[in-house]
């Protein structure tokens, strides 16, 4: 599930958008909503991967 907040950005403010503007035939809102879309959920898509350790950020004895 998604657990970001940017892909719920994206779903909403994008990837709906965009299929309702195919729907009545305005391209290229279409694509600028494609746009926002792939943007936002790609950072949410991102943002929400579990982080890996890295050791050389830790403290030093």
């Amino acid at each position: 599930m998604m657990r970001s907040w940017m892909a719920w950005v994206g779903l909403l403010f994008g990837v709906i958008p965009a299929l309702v503007a195919v729907a009545h035939g305005r391209w290229l809102q279409a694509g600028i909503a494609a746009g926002i879309a792939v943007v936002f959920l790609m950072a949410g898509a991102q943002a929400s991967k579990p982080r890996t350790p890295r050791p050389w950020a830790g403290r030093r004895p």
